[in-house]
């Protein structure tokens, strides 16, 4: 489903400033400021999606998480 670039320019209006630091922090390299890029692989055999945020800076990984599906 595609939104009009308008429809998320007012969702972002309503995020609170402690919500959009959340998003920053999640966002940026903690040493360099950098964007992290984030991959994500499904393991469907056992419900399960792997998250692994880097920043390819300073080639820092951020954060490895796995996530169960329900």
């Amino acid at each position: 489903m595609n939104r009009p670039k308008d429809s998320i320019e007012t969702q972002n209006s309503l995020l609170t400033t402690d919500q959009l630091l959340f998003i920053e922090r999640e966002n940026l390299c903690p040493l360099c400021n950098g964007e992290v890029k984030i991959r994500i692989r499904s393991y469907l055999e056992n419900f399960t999606i792997a998250e692994e945020a880097e920043c390819e800076k300073c080639n820092l990984v951020i954060r490895t998480k796995d996530h169960r599906m329900n």
